[in-house]
């Protein structure tokens, strides 16, 4: 495992992992006019590493890097192949405890998702709302969010804008998808379509339930 310097504590629990290196940064960001020399640095010692483990095999897969990491892996003559491919086949396959945290992570973004609607009100803003789903997410162990796609009124349609400003008014749509990590790293991805405050949805809204309704019962 390749951590932050003097961080090996924080795999010290993981009988998986039985050692523990400093990583070596090369973004730009961190390394500035160091990031090429760092680069060759960490890609010689991956090079190592595939030698004593690999079986003789030069192939290694990876997910994600930047062009300097590939390359500086590549002029150490290793091959690199696509790991999301081997990655996302391994994840197919879920034990029992992960089972266990997926539900616990859908539980508590669905509680969440019920803090959300009980605290909606006329008058408030999107951003508001938005901050109460993250305030009960985090309170239930989850991570973080990949985006903030909540709108209201007119700005739910089309689809995809970030929640704002705008003031959520009496019987405004009011749309959101959670994109969330939850509880134990597991993706929590709710979607919900509520009315706000006491109004009568609109015959249009009315009308584009009903249309969202047919697709969702006649396609999925």
């Amino acid at each position: 495992l390749f951590d932050y310097p003097n961080c090996e504590f924080l795999s010290a629990h993981n009988p998986y992992v039985d050692e523990v290196r400093p990583a070596t940064t090369f973004t730009y960001f961190l390394a500035g006019d160091r990031a090429d020399s760092l680069a060759k640095g960490f890609a010689s010692e991956i090079a190592d590493l595939v030698s004593t483990h690999g079986g003789g095999g030069r192939r290694l897969a990876v997910d994600s890097s930047t062009t300097l990491g590939i390359t500086a892996l590549q002029d150490q003559g290793i091959t690199l192949v696509e790991g999301t491919r081997v990655m996302e086949e391994a994840r197919k396959i879920k034990g029992p405890d992960e089972i266990a945290a997926m539900r616990c992570s859908l539980e508590g973004t669905r509680v969440a998702c019920r803090k959300m609607f009980e605290a909606m009100r006329p008058g408030m803003s999107e951003n508001q709302l938005w901050g109460v789903l993250w305030a009960e997410m985090l309170a239930r162990h989850g991570e973080w969010m990949e985006c903030r796609l909540l709108s209201s009124g007119d700005r739910t349609n089309p689809w995809f804008q970030e929640c704002s400003s705008s003031i959520i008014r009496n019987g405004d749509v009011v749309a959101f998808d959670t994109d969330l990590v939850g509880a134990y790293g597991m993706m929590s991805d709710i979607s919900r379509t509520w009315v706000c405050g006491d109004a009568a949805p609109t015959p249009e809204a009315r009308h584009a339930h009903a249309l969202a309704l047919e697709q969702v019962t006649r396609n999925i």
